[in-house]
């Protein structure tokens, strides 16, 4: 069973942050520098794994991946509430109920340089924690189940065009011109960030909309996948609002948008 502990440091990262980051004031800072350098130190000494398994038990493998998903949403709007400007506080009465995670205490504890790691942190964990996952879950196009999953983790860093251009356009055009996501010789690696994200989502547009016209079904409707992925990461940005208010809505965006 050693060998499916590996596949859960993300949960146990996920769950470590949302404690750790929820004590007080220097916490969240310390649990920024301890992550970074657990992962930079751990490449350095580690290197790649490049042992191969058999595993019995594969649905084991996948269980993180999908309590990925509601730790890392969690973890989230914890970040959203602490940096936010709402009043409200059902959120927080929440979380000391079935959590005893008393995040009025640490609100009024942390410092700008917690709020800067809090800002740092999420973003990291909604790259690797929800990104990655998300990435490999929507290459199982016959899986409802990991299609779901990994959509909704795709759309935490408002990344509903992952599941459409990279498994349709990019598999099939990689290294090709055409491919948005493969970049030219010498290109600044800032402007390529730029030009393969604009262009990933228009290349994702006339995908799902040359799918809908092969299957006769309105191009703008609840069918197309671009506006249902669109409405899932809407879904979590009014959450956002209605945690931490305006600020922690924005503070949620940029979060997305570094991820």
């Amino acid at each position: 069973m050693i060998k499916y502990l590996k596949y859960y440091l993300s949960t146990l990262f996920l769950i470590l942050g949302i404690y750790t980051c929820t004590l007080g004031s220097l916490f969240p800072s310390i649990f920024f520098i301890s992550f970074s350098l657990v992962i930079i130190l751990g490449d350095m000494i580690l290197g790649e794994d490049l042992s191969l398994s058999d595993y019995k038990y594969p649905q084991l493998i996948n269980y993180p991946m999908y309590l990925n998903l509601f730790l890392l949403l969690l973890f989230v709007l914890i970040t959203i509430f602490l940096l936010g400007d709402s009043n409200q506080n059902w959120f927080s009465n929440f979380l000391y109920q079935y959590l005893n995670i008393d995040l009025i205490s640490t609100k009024n504890s942390i410092t700008v340089l917690d709020k800067i790691s809090l800002i740092a942190i999420t973003s990291l964990y909604i790259g690797v924690m929800g990104t990655v996952p998300g990435h490999e879950l929507t290459h199982r196009k016959r899986e409802k189940i990991d299609m779901f999953f990994g959509n909704w983790l795709l759309s935490l860093s408002w990344d509903c065009t992952f599941a459409i251009e990279h498994v349709y356009g990019h598999h099939k055009n990689v290294c090709l011109p055409i491919d948005p996501a493969t970049a030219k010789r010498g290109e600044n690696i800032y402007l390529f960030i730029v030009r393969a994200t604009i262009r990933e989502h228009v290349d994702a547009w006339k995908i799902e909309l040359s799918r809908l016209k092969r299957r006769s079904e309105y191009k703008f409707g609840i069918k197309n996948k671009m506006i249902v992925g669109y409405a899932r990461s809407l879904t979590i940005t009014l959450i956002s609002f209605l945690v931490g208010g305006l600020i922690g809505m924005c503070m949620y965006l940029l979060c997305a948008f570094i991820a």
